[in-house]
């Protein structure tokens, strides 16, 4: 608490009363200041702030009762405490009017320094720490309008960006869509010209239609792919109830083709339930599974293993595999649309995949990563917040 002298206002028309005043409450933590009437008194108290009013009651042209009375009725100093002093008023009466006055405490003269030191104390000691409190408040006052303030404006940024990002989604789908039409183009007059020339196409003419074709497919899965992860930011999300279990399975049936032949050791741990948007979470297992099955082909052997794990708010999910890897330093490319790791000589795909995994877990508000090594595997993560206790069961139907 601050060491400042705080103002006490001395007032008694006897300039020897003042000075016994000052002589019993003279201490560095008081600046005493003296008035031998109401007018110099008011003017005081206009001037500086005072802690406390040592006020006789007895003096000419304006009691101290009346005083008290006005200084009572002014905003700036209604709020402070008068003890009265005087040699005169000792009937009850007299203290009752002293008291309605506006006073907090009522001494005879001549008053016992020790008694008056002490009342004084305790005044000083409340004024120190009404200005603490007020200078808190005030403080806390200043940080709420600030944080008010970084609110709107957080509001106001997240609204634009909202709407960035709507316009954003629109111009893709538009985009990705509008370019359909100059692919099928190519391709059925890619198609045209082949049936047309037949077997008169000069031999590097027909070398290069191919190309063309190929160019085309890959484009249109491009486009495809573009369009799903525009779809993953603009379709309602919808939570239910999941079987992730019955979700694995759906998404190994519906690979099973591209594994045919192969031999891959499937370990799949029992996964519990969770609250998301079924068609979503479907589409994370079935990239997440693809990726394990593509990037193992080089394998005699492909081991995947898809299980989970139960955090404090969180559960983990996560598929590993034994395949080729990947360096780790370029971990954050992995989720970035059309990054890739691999050259697209050795491992077919667009580099959409892993960041529409992304957004769909971060929109059932959780999180994804990845660990690996060259030619050591790698695990993809992903977590789902725990469900509360009440939602752990499915509704009963």
């Amino acid at each position: 608490m601050s060491n400042t002298p705080v103002n006490i206002l001395l007032v008694d028309d006897e300039a020897r009363n003042l000075d016994a005043l000052e002589s019993i409450l003279e201490s560095p933590e008081h600046r005493l200041v003296r008035a031998q009437n109401a007018d110099e008194a008011l003017r005081a108290l206009v001037k500086d702030t005072f802690a406390l009013l040592v006020l006789d009651v007895n003096m000419p042209d304006m009691s101290g009762l009346e005083l008290a009375q006005l200084i009572k009725q002014r905003k700036k100093t209604r709020r402070v405490p008068i003890i009265f002093l005087t040699a005169y008023y000792r009937e009850d009466e007299h203290i009752v009017q002293g008291y309605g006055a506006g006073a907090v405490d009522y001494l005879s003269k001549p008053c016992n320094p020790e008694v008056l030191r002490s009342k004084v104390a305790v005044f000083v000691d409340l004024f120190r720490k009404t200005i603490a409190l007020e200078a808190e408040v005030e403080v806390r006052r200043l940080i709420e309008r600030r944080v008010r303030e970084l609110n709107e404006l957080l509001s106001k940024r997240v609204t634009e960006l909202g709407a960035a990002n709507a316009e954003l989604e629109t111009f893709s789908y538009s985009v990705s869509h509008d370019l359909r039409a100059p692919l099928r183009q190519v391709s059925g007059f890619v198609g045209s010209l082949k049936k047309a020339a037949g077997d008169d196409l000069p031999p590097q003419a027909a070398e290069y239609l191919p190309l063309i074709q190929d160019a085309v497919i890959r484009m249109g899965r491009l486009i495809d792919d573009l369009l799903e992860f525009s779809r993953v930011g603009r379709t309602e999300l919808i939570e239910e109830h999941v079987n992730q279990l019955a979700l694995v399975e759906q998404a190994r049936q519906m690979l099973q083709p591209g594994a045919d032949g192969r031999t891959i050791e499937w370990q799949i741990q029992p996964l519990p339930e969770v609250r998301g948007d079924p068609a979503m979470l479907r589409q994370v297992w079935a990239t997440l599974l693809d990726n394990a099955l593509k990037f193992t082909r080089p394998r005699a052997t492909a081991r995947i293993e898809v299980g989970f794990r139960s955090e404090p708010g969180e559960r983990v999910f996560y598929v590993r595999d034994n395949g080729v890897g990947f360096d780790p330093q370029y971990t954050d490319k992995l989720f970035g649309v059309f990054q890739r790791l691999h050259g697209r000589n050795e491992f077919e795909g667009t580099g959409i995949g892993l960041a529409s995994v992304r957004r769909i877990i971060t929109r059932h508000g959780g999180r994804a990563w990845a660990e690996g090594a060259p030619d050591a595997g790698a695990t993809i993560y992903f977590t789902l917040p725990q469900p509360s206790e009440t939602q752990t069961a499915p509704p009963p139907s």
